[in-house]
């Protein structure tokens, strides 16, 4: 009996490991890298400009909600938001802010932001089109942002 219990703590204490490093790899990762730059994509340095732009030029406002110390908005930073096909899409259809958790606070409590990274669409009107939590791959982001963008 001793034999089976030793391969169960065995099987569980790797189960334990796998499961912590899925949960705070991308914490560590992040942290090690660093804070990604910001992509050059982003125009705008605030919620309330974004809004302005988003009613005075008839797009749609892009806003991505994003933390220094969240790994998974750094792997996003890097990717997803720096993919050709969603930065073409980004820059031609919509008005766009970045609003970084240390800096952008007062900014962010507002728009329900639960989780990082958080991505929002609103219309030109103001109204919550979309959101999404976590990262968001490129590929889905770009149909996130065909769907939402322009009259949609």
């Amino acid at each position: 009996m001793s034999v089976v219990f030793k391969k169960f703590d065995i099987v569980l204490v790797v189960v334990i490991c796998l499961s912590a490093g899925l949960l705070l790899g991308p914490r560590i990762i992040g942290a090690v890298r660093g804070p990604a730059p910001t992509p050059e994509v982003f125009e705008h340095v605030s919620f309330a400009e974004g809004q302005a732009a988003a009613r005075a030029s008839g797009k749609p406002l892009f806003v991505f909600v994003t933390a220094e110390w969240c790994g998974p908005c750094q792997a996003m930073k890097r990717g997803s938001l720096t993919d050709a096909r969603v930065t073409g899409l980004l820059a031609e259809g919509y008005e766009r802010v970045v609003l970084e958790e240390t800096t952008s606070r007062d900014q962010i409590a507002p728009l329900g932001v639960r989780a990082f990274p958080t991505t929002l669409i609103y219309g030109p009107d103001g109204g919550l089109r979309a959101k999404a939590e976590g990262v968001v791959p490129a590929g889905e982001l770009a149909e996130l942002l065909e769907t939402h963008g322009g009259g949609g």
